[in-house]
């Protein structure tokens, strides 16, 4: 249990490289001055890990709360997850995944409501979705013949600025 302020979770994000510069920039712009709360409750070995709560609390942002299992910790450690998200503005989103990185085998479903975008993003208009979405494939680089991803995702009671987006679905197939 512990906290972790804003210039820390900035500092080791900036570790990925040239490419989280923006991320970096969103960081600094959105995230409070107060320091968030990390709890992880967590046991096991180099065979398996079972984190039994996972929990952050972001001051004025959002409360992340699920769990998680590791395997081959070690080695060609696979994931399976749990997570709930919920921000001050009553917006929830709940995913549940497995991740295989030995096969880079991926499957997660999603489910959100009332999430308003604009508190995340910078847009003109009001952005606020509810829906679920899911997707599975194998392989990592989209650019490669041999990955396949499928994507399925629903949107209901939501809308862009005067737009209404209630009850719009999309499949998505990447061979």
């Amino acid at each position: 249990e512990g906290q972790i302020g804003k210039e820390d979770m900035i500092y080791f994000t900036r570790m990925g490289g040239e490419g989280t510069r923006d991320v970096c920039t969103m960081m600094s712009e959105r995230l409070p001055a107060l320091p968030s709360v990390l709890q992880v409750k967590a046991e096991g070995n180099l065979k398996a890990v079972n984190v039994e709560r996972l929990y952050l609390d972001v001051p004025e942002l959002a409360t992340l709360e699920g769990g998680a299992e590791l395997f081959d910790v070690a080695g060609n450690m696979s994931l399976q997850a749990n997570i709930g998200v919920r921000d001050v503005h009553e917006g929830t989103v709940d995913v549940e995944g497995t991740f295989d990185m030995a096969a880079e085998t991926y499957a997660a479903q999603m489910f959100f409501d009332s999430l308003v975008v604009n508190h995340y993003v910078a847009l003109e208009d009001t952005a606020v979705f509810s829906g679920k979405a899911s997707v599975q494939g194998e392989g990592l680089d989209f650019f490669s013949p041999h990955t396949v991803v499928q994507a399925v995702a629903s949107l209901s009671d939501s809308r862009f600025g005067k737009i209404d987006l209630d009850n719009i679905q999309t499949d998505v197939t990447l061979k």
